[in-house]
């Protein structure tokens, strides 16, 4: 629509934002644009939120980045969002740097504890677990996936005091009918005649 301002002189005439002055009438921008000088779509001012101006035309801003990459700047009026190479530990990122990985790159693995740090192998007391460390079970140095249910953690070592019993557990005592071999940090069956025992003979 046209607003005639009659406050100064000459008369000055105002086209709606999403107008432009042509002669005495004012016509409509082309959709894409959110102000113009012409009808055309390469024939923009400036343009709608979601969109960047170049060379005359809106562009759709870019929301998000191919696998391996992350949005590094975002996208303003002026300028498209920059996608940005993640560190080669990552497979997938949301920033910069080793500790900006969502998914780790094939190989590595995600630590424990809220880290985004992918590593190559796991600490001592850890085991890899798909694409992640996970901490073995209380009183383990190291540790297996279970082959019945690989979401459970069997131990294969126990800290010093502790015994390993037959269902993969480190404990201090045995189940009746085995003794702890201290050489070897395991529960061992007891004797057939033996209902409990202290040693393999006793």
């Amino acid at each position: 629509s046209l607003t005639v301002s009659t406050n100064e002189s000459p008369v000055s005439c105002q086209c709606a934002l999403d107008e432009y002055l042509d002669g005495t009438s004012c016509m409509p921008c082309d959709v894409t644009c959110r102000t113009c000088t012409g009808t055309h779509s390469n024939q923009c001012l400036s343009c709608p939120m979601g969109s960047y101006l170049e060379d005359g035309s809106c562009k759709q801003c870019t929301a998000s980045c191919v696998a391996g990459y992350f949005l590094s700047t975002e996208c303003t009026g002026e300028q498209d969002a920059t996608c940005s190479r993640c560190d080669s530990s990552c497979s997938t990122c949301d920033t910069s740097g080793i500790e900006g990985c969502i998914d780790c790159a094939p190989g590595l693995a995600k630590l424990i504890g809220g880290s985004n740090l992918c590593v190559l192998s796991c600490a001592r007391n850890e085991v890899r677990n798909d694409t992640s460390c996970a901490t073995c079970p209380d009183g383990c140095t190291s540790c297996l996936l279970s082959r019945q249910d690989p979401s459970q953690l069997v131990c294969t070592e126990c800290v010093d005091g502790q015994h390993l019993s037959v269902d993969g557990m480190c404990g201090v005592g045995c189940d009746v009918g085995m003794f702890p071999n201290t050489d070897e940090g395991v529960c061992q069956d007891c004797d057939d005649v033996c209902g409990s025992c202290t040693g393999p003979t006793t």
